[in-house]
């Protein structure tokens, strides 16, 4: 479907696989994250037009439950009590200012507030609990006439809607993740969780037999289930825990939207998860909602393995959302003081050009910056609480400039890295004892997110600027000619059918492990298993050089540095093609680079812009560029051609 600048004859909102549209016209989905209730109203308009001088056309606030709370049941969203109370004047600003909102209703919001968004009586309870349902209902209902008033059907400037921040199941927090004082305790719940793990196994199986019989654990019933142990849980069990806690979150979501349709609050609904949490199936979660991002907080510059981290987090989120963009991208050089900044440091000037360019490049098409607007526990934001601009300001604005001059987009790459939901569960759990604290994940910036094996081979192919998908195993594999298999030897049969499909039509495997001869539960597939391993295009290479195993299946790049140490991507638009190429080691470096062939013919003889030189020149062969540009390191290039 084409992006246009048609004008639809009624207000309308899309959010989906196009990313955003008003009134049919194309919005880049670029946003600074502004807490009003954070910052002296005295000062909202000059940060809202210094917000507007960056480039920015779409201001991001989350909505504080405990801070509009006056008493129990007594909400202020109009200032009544104090002035930074006063979202409507707020939101109305925003629309004085020529800003679209996306508004955060929560009700958890996290954001470094002490409750994490909702009334202190809510915090401590999980999100399914009668309380917590009945007080969140409460709290959505005192917004719609706030809100509703002002929502772009309406006339107003509100155009999307995000529930909840950061979702994950069991809720709960401890020292390691969030080691500040301040923040209310939030225990964990045995009972409540409990509760609710065996009336949903009840749903899943026929019998306490067939439960036994999948757990293999005999004589097990439903009221003897215990919490899952992934150091001795079987595989089909660590698995079922998975898949509840995304049932979990899917109930949740469903309540949630349903709260707000009923107070009238009708918008295209978004949510982002909590880092690194792909454990959690997003993918069915966009079911309830209309989109979903991730959450991007790492150290300064992307240190050593951190890079290999934040491509596997971009790349997968491209592979299984429908839009691939970050709601919460860092803008803040540091979070919480003292307690977190000893994981993030500081940042220099160069870290949030590098970092947004860099997360282009993996193929994110949207972001928004938090903090953009400096407040409490967040510092040295492009924009101070009094509405002065920081020198790391020019960055933000080159990174803007830059993804809202991009489009919707194909990655070019005929390579898939195989990938399996099951299998990244399966790391997971071996990497803690239990569910409860699963929440610490998202503090791993520079462990391996995978299964070793895989892991081996996803490195490999950046550390020779091979670019792949990531390609889940149970979606659509025509596109590709050559895939990589570098899992376990378990899969579902109906995913290692497809890959036999897949081979029959004329595709190459390359096999660095083995293939699967067993399921999930431990059904023989030893079979299918043998077809796949004796067809002609399958190869196994445990070991040698992944370059020469590919080379050897006349796989042919679509672009590819000369050098070591520059990665390059290239994504193919509706009217175009935009190429990154990227220096990520630690010396100046050579931007030479290599077309494939049916790239460098269709882009002969057009203009291209590299966006952030500012310059422009015509394609006359296959290398791009007119005059080959030495990299500094962490500098990034992005060159967009036009037709």
């Amino acid at each position: 479907m084409p992006i246009t600048s048609k004008k639809s004859p009624q207000p309308s909102i899309q959010l989906d696989e196009y990313g955003l549209r008003i009134d049919g016209v194309f919005h880049p989905l670029v946003a600074g994250e502004f807490e009003y209730w954070r910052n002296h109203d005295l000062y909202w308009r000059k940060i809202l037009s210094q917000m507007r001088e960056s480039g920015l056309e779409l201001v991001s606030t989350f909505v504080c439950w405990d801070f509009h709370e006056i008493e129990k049941g007594n909400f202020d969203f109009t200032g009544r009590t104090h002035p930074q109370r006063d979202l409507a004047r707020f939101i109305d600003l925003c629309g004085e200012e020529g800003f679209k909102v996306l508004i955060r209703v929560g009700p958890n919001i996290d954001a470094e507030w002490p409750t994490r968004g909702p009334a202190p009586d809510v915090t401590p309870l999980e999100r399914l609990h009668s309380k917590y349902l009945e007080r969140t209902r409460q709290y959505i209902q005192a917004l719609g006439p706030v809100l509703v008033p002002r929502l772009h059907a309406n006339g107003g400037p509100i155009v999307l809607l995000s529930i909840d921040n950061e979702a994950y199941f069991p809720y709960s927090t401890g020292v390691a993740s969030d080691p500040t004082a301040g923040s209310l305790p939030v225990p964990y719940d045995h009972q409540f969780v409990m509760s609710k793990y065996k009336e949903w196994l009840k749903q899943q199986y026929t019998s306490p037999e067939a439960l036994a019989e999948a757990w293999s654990t005999p004589g097990l019933t439903f009221d003897n289930v215990a919490e899952p142990n992934y150091r001795q849980a079987n595989l089909k069990e660590a698995l079922d825990s998975f898949d509840f806690i995304s049932d979990i979150l899917h109930e949740a979501f469903v309540q949630l939207k349903s709260m707000c349709i009923e107070a009238g609050i009708d918008l295209p609904i978004y949510t982002n998860m909590k880092q690194f949490t792909h454990y959690i199936n997003w993918r069915a979660l966009e079911s309830i909602v209309d989109s979903h991002g991730l959450n991007l907080h790492m150290s300064h510059l992307w240190p050593g393995d951190q890079r290999l981290v934040a491509s596997w987090y971009c790349r997968l989120q491209r592979a299984l959302m429908k839009f691939p963009w970050a709601p919460e991208f860092q803008g803040g050089t540091s979070i919480k003081p003292p307690g977190l900044d000893v994981l993030f440091g500081m940042f220099g000037l160069e870290h949030n050009r590098f970092t947004s360019m860099l997360a282009m490049a993996l193929g994110l098409r949207g972001i928004c910056y938090y903090m953009f607007v400096e407040r409490d526990d967040c510092h040295w934001c492009p924009i101070s609480p009094i509405g002065k601009v920081r020198p790391n300001m020019a960055g933000f604005r080159d990174a803007i400039r830059v993804l809202k001059q991009l489009r919707p987009d194909t990655h070019f790459s005929t390579l898939g890295l195989l990938w399996s939901l099951d299998h990244h569960r399966s790391h997971i759990a071996s990497l803690f004892n239990n569910w409860q604290n699963l929440y610490d994940l998202w503090i791993h910036m520079s462990e391996p997110k995978e299964l070793a094996p895989w892991w081996q081979v996803f490195r490999q192919l950046h550390d020779n600027d091979i670019d792949f998908d990531i390609a889940p195993m149970n979606q659509d594999l025509d596109k590709y000619k050559v895939l990589i298999y570098a899992g376990p030897d378990f899969a579902r049969k109906k995913d290692l059918k497809r890959l036999k499909n897949w081979l029959d039509t004329g595709g190459t495997l390359i096999v660095t492990t083995a293939i699967p001869t067993r399921t999930l539960d431990g059904a023989d597939l030893t079979d299918l298993s043998r077809i796949i391993r004796q067809a002609p295009a399958t190869t196994g290479r445990t070991w040698g050089k992944m370059e020469d195993v590919l080379a050897q299946t006349g796989l042919q790049e679509g672009i590819q540095a000369q050098n070591q140490g520059v990665w390059t991507f290239a994504y193919r638009e509706e009217k175009g093609w935009a190429f990154f190429i990227a220096n990520i080691g630690k010396a100046s470096v050579s931007a030479e680079l290599k077309l494939g062939p049916s790239i460098a013919d269709e882009i002969h003889n057009h203009t291209a812009n590299d966006l952030l030189a500012g310059r422009t020149w015509k394609i006359i062969h296959d290398g791009l560029w007119d005059n080959v540009p030495v990299l500094a390191p962490n500098e990034i290039r992005c060159v967009h051609v036009v037709f």
